[in-house]
């Protein structure tokens, strides 16, 4: 049986430089992904309800909690461990709601986890893990996006 090889070189030599920079490829997924991510959350903290109460328990958030949320979520720096690429979304500061048991203010993380899950006074509102999972087709195709951006631009 015959077989014909045309451009093998040309070929190989174009896996070889995607290869090389396939840390950096991972990277820029990972971050299109946890952009997508957080920009859904940003939007979800907005439609967080206003504070209200019932008397016993408290619902939403105050204006200085729900800025908090929005000035202190973040994306940390990419991890790799085991040849996996991973980064945190998170909260981290405080908000401007300062009482003498916290005089920086109360920490957006707490707060944060105060409304997704809830406490004995405050009544949970997630808005974190309803966000992640309604976007997790959309975070795959922005990484995906990137990937292909990045292979267009190697390939050239």
């Amino acid at each position: 049986m015959a077989s014909v090889v045309v451009g093998a070189d040309s070929w190989i030599s174009s896996i070889e430089n995607l290869a090389a920079g396939a840390d950096s490829a991972a990277s820029l997924a990972v971050y299109g992904g946890a952009a997508t991510i957080a920009d859904g959350i940003r939007e979800a903290i907005n439609k967080i309800p206003a504070q209200s109460s019932d008397g016993k328990h408290r619902r939403g958030v105050t204006d200085a909690e729900r800025q908090g949320l929005l000035d202190g979520l973040g994306v940390a720096q990419h991890k790799r461990s085991n040849g996996v690429v991973e980064t945190k979304i998170g909260f981290d500061g405080y908000n401007s709601y300062v009482t003498k048991k916290y005089p920086k203010g109360h920490p957006n993380s707490m707060v944060a986890r105060s409304v997704e899950s809830g406490t004995s006074w405050l009544q949970k509102t997630p808005f974190i893990a309803p966000t992640a999972r309604r976007l997790k087709k959309d975070t795959v195709a922005a990484m995906q996006a990137e990937l292909d951006d990045y292979i267009r631009q190697k390939e050239k």
